[in-house]
């Protein structure tokens, strides 16, 4: 009987280890909404987390927080949320596939003033912060006042974060 390499040994204790951590890169930076909209560029492509509350519902998957905005020409202050390769983390079984277990937490800890939006409150999002579209080009011909530069629905928003992780709050 051949005898296995401790190192291999040590190596799985590893893999089991790294498994528990729902992504890997770089350290999040705790921010606000605010500060993502006011950074523009310079926060583009980069890890954020910020803690506050969803809306989501027909049209809308929408982020804010306490963050006033006071100052900036937005409409709202309130970031758009993608969910792409999203693990729901603080979960018995955390996925890499927010679709059902966001269903099931909404209707868990969601309280809502209106039935066709879902409000989740306290909830922690890390993901990679966009402010500027990369995904939409312009020709000449386009006028300045044409371009939609914003995220989400109609382009209403300006800045959208692609959701890796969601942390919802304890059972109440």
């Amino acid at each position: 009987m051949k005898r296995v390499p401790s190192w291999v040994g040590a190596l799985a204790l590893l893999l089991v280890i790294e498994g528990h951590s729902q992504t890997t890169g770089p350290p999040y930076s705790k921010t606000t909404v605010e500060q993502i909209i006011k950074m523009g560029k310079r926060i583009d492509g980069k890890r954020v987390e910020v803690r506050g509350t969803i809306l989501a519902g027909n049209e809308t998957d929408i982020f804010r927080d306490e963050s006033t905005c006071k100052g900036l020409k937005v409409a709202g202050c309130t970031v758009w949320l993608k969910y792409q390769n999203c693990a729901v983390v603080r979960d018995p079984t955390p996925t890499k596939d927010c679709g059902e277990d966001l269903v099931r937490l909404y209707q868990q800890h969601g309280d809502s003033t209106q039935p066709s939006v879902l409000k989740i409150s306290h909830v922690v999002v890390r993901g990679i912060a966009s402010t500027f579209r990369k995904d939409v080009k312009y020709d000449k011909s386009v006028p300045q006042s044409a371009r939609l530069g914003g995220f989400g629905h109609l382009g209403a928003y300006p800045a959208q974060i692609t959701v890796e992780e969601l942390a919802f709050p304890e059972s109440r």
